[in-house]
């Protein structure tokens, strides 16, 4: 129990709310994995749980027991879950197109108001 607790205070956390790219989460993880020495891939898949905070958690525990079987399928899962699909190119469309008024407020389009 003790040796669990030391591993959940080095494991980095993720929370989508909070806008960090699935990607860098899953090299923050794996960087500490292989620090630590872990080696065996049902070690990985029984550690990376420990790493969600907030939608991660819910989606982790609404997964059907049995339907992750390997580190490959848990991150793909994962990957697909909260992974951003657009591409920076549809992005900077996106951002193009956003229009003022000649009444609005940069500080009102931003929710500082």
């Amino acid at each position: 129990m003790i040796c669990l607790n030391i591993l959940r205070g080095l494991l980095p956390k993720i929370d989508p709310d909070k806008g960090e790219p699935p990607e860098d989460h899953i090299k923050r993880f794996m960087m500490v994995i292989r620090l630590m020495g872990v080696q065996h891939e049902d070690v990985v898949c029984r550690l990376f749980p420990y790493t969600f905070e907030g939608k991660d958690s819910m989606w982790y525990f609404s997964l059907r027991q049995g339907s992750i079987t390997s580190w490959a399928q848990f991150e793909a899962a994962f990957m697909h879950k909260f992974r951003d699909e657009k591409t920076p190119d549809t992005l900077m469309v996106e951002l193009s197109q956003i229009k003022m008024n000649d009444k609005d407020r940069i500080k009102d389009r931003q929710g500082l108001d």
